[in-house]
């Protein structure tokens, strides 16, 4: 599915009110463009608006990543010298402090640079 067909019924209607379509990068939603300010839009740059807007509305949607308030909570009491955290298939959760990538299936780490979080509980207080 294409950003176009995504957003269809609010691309129709800002675009019915007469105005331009915008996408606030800091949120991701297609709002109109007298709402935000250039420098937040998705669309500004130095080729214009215009030929920016087509490129996004024609490519493939991507559904951005919620991270869950308990996982939020989590995340805020890790160390910081953690930059990653992955789940693999099988749903156990691990910290990488390099990020890891995907190669067959399989997460890649350099040794000693993994730490498994397999039996960690996380308890809400």
């Amino acid at each position: 599915m294409k950003n176009k067909e995504k957003y269809v019924m609010k691309i129709v209607d800002i675009s019915c009110d007469g105005k331009s379509v915008a996408v606030d990068k800091r949120t991701g939603k297609v709002v109109s463009c007298d709402c935000i300010m250039c420098g937040n839009c998705l669309f500004d740059g130095k080729h214009g608006c215009n030929s920016r807007r087509r490129e996004w509305a024609e490519s493939e949607y991507v559904e951005c990543p919620v991270i869950s308030k308990s996982d939020r909570m989590f995340l805020d009491y890790i160390k910081e010298e953690y930059k990653c955290i992955a789940r693999d298939k099988n749903g156990e959760l691990f910290l990488y402090r390099l990020t890891p990538y995907k190669e067959e299936v399989i997460l890649k780490y350099q040794r000693n640079l993994l730490k498994s979080l397999t039996g960690v509980k996380v308890i809400k207080t």
